[in-house]
């Protein structure tokens, strides 16, 4: 989680970089999918989840999780 969290630190973290980053984490990666399922049913992958939840959205979710840990 660590790497996580000082990835969510950068400004401009492209959506690949916290795709690979949050992809490796399981319980974040399911928390995102069901989240932004709910806003889109169409939304049944990560790279559509951030899309629609936007990446500031998703470190912020990010960032939640490593601090609750």
């Amino acid at each position: 989680m660590t790497k996580l969290h000082h990835a969510c630190q950068k400004i401009n973290l492209t959506p690949h970089e916290l795709h690979r980053l949050i992809h490796a984490d399981n319980d974040l990666h399911n928390k995102i999918i069901s989240i932004s399922k709910e806003i889109t049913p169409a939304a049944t992958s990560l790279t559509k989840a951030i899309i629609v939840l936007g990446a500031n959205t998703i470190k912020n979710m990010a960032l939640e999780t490593v601090a609750t840990t």
